[in-house]
């Protein structure tokens, strides 16, 4: 973002993508939706967000095959242009994911403006939630707070069985 690239970089990371989806169409693959990040700058880019639909709309992958994810850091600024943008993909079919959740600065009332399909919790929120059961708790109860208004919810990083155990006994 600094370096004033992040979009360029995006979308060929989006283009990469892309042409796996493809190659995995013309093999008759399963196809399995597929997560890009976005940043906050992509947005604000003129124009950005129109290319990256005109591009998948030409490559002919079905576009609930591809997920944006952005983190909520990314909305606090210029929210509305977002959430603009945001409504744009989401109507075209894409499916939007709210990355790292519980990461840092979260904001229920923001995170109730964004459209968004998916709540993907950090890792590290994980972690520390299923230390004990006061954290157990509170993440049982996002998650069922978060299912009931029909977002899909994922626990980013687990890695043994035990951590699994504890994620799934809360419900994701």
């Amino acid at each position: 973002e600094n370096a004033s690239v992040v979009s360029q970089l995006d979308f060929e990371v989006l283009c990469q993508v892309v042409e796996l989806q493809r190659r995995w169409m013309n093999e008759g693959r399963k196809m399995i939706p597929v997560s890009v990040n976005l940043s906050r700058m992509d947005f604000l880019e003129p124009g950005f967000i129109e290319m990256v639909d005109d591009f998948i709309t030409a490559s002919n992958v079905p576009k609930e095959m591809i997920e944006f994810e952005l983190t909520e850091t990314a909305v606090v600024e210029n929210l509305n242009e977002i959430i603009e943008k945001l409504n744009f993909l989401q109507d075209a079919g894409y499916r939007i994911a709210m990355d790292d959740f519980g990461s840092g600065y979260n904001s229920l009332y923001v995170l109730g403006k964004i459209p968004a399909n998916v709540i993907k919790f950090d890792r590290g929120f994980v972690l520390h939630s299923i230390q004990n059961q006061v954290g157990m708790t509170i993440l049982a109860n996002l998650v069922d707070t978060f299912k009931e208004i029909n977002f899909e919810v994922l626990c980013e990083g687990v890695e043994t069985e035990e951590e699994k155990e504890r994620i799934v006994s809360c419900g994701c």
